[in-house]
């Protein structure tokens, strides 16, 4: 049975690389990340992201959250630590630039983030309440602090 759902999670995961070229599941990640790269301004993002992503939350908006937070991340680490992105880059892709080109916490938060928002995203397995409160305390402590000074 384990070995099962580890299949399922797994196929879920990675079903994007597999997907017929112009399918919603392959335009997803880099239409997404293009997005992002077209338009980083924080004219799109609110001043206070946690509160907002915990506004959606709160509103059973949980795509809409994450989302929200993957977003600003793309943006503060283009601000912060001039991390490029190129217009055609996978969540994946998004991640292991992360890793290779920002400090370990980070990095770290970004990858629990990218692994609830592709399980939502291509698996449909939305993460619990808590899971994303949790991220959004993350946010706080990495970024709303720094913000401050």
């Amino acid at each position: 049975g384990l070995g099962i759902a580890y299949l399922a999670v797994r196929w879920f995961a990675e079903r994007q690389r597999f997907a017929r070229p112009g399918s919603p599941s392959r335009r997803t990640g880099p239409a997404f990340v293009e997005r992002i790269a077209a338009n980083p301004g924080p004219e799109e993002l609110p001043a206070n992201v946690a509160g907002a992503a915990l506004g959606l939350l709160a509103e059973d908006r949980a795509r809409a959250a994450l989302s929200l937070l993957y977003r600003a991340s793309l943006v503060r680490f283009l601000n912060d630590f001039a991390l490029l992105v190129p217009r055609s880059a996978t969540e994946g892709e998004c991640l292991r630039l992360v890793e290779a080109g920002v400090p370990g916490p980070d990095a770290q938060w970004f990858r629990h983030l990218t692994v609830l928002w592709q399980r939502l995203a291509y698996g449909h397995w939305p993460p619990s309440k808590h899971a994303i409160v949790e991220l959004c305390r993350g946010w706080q402590d990495l970024y709303q602090a720094n913000d401050a000074k």
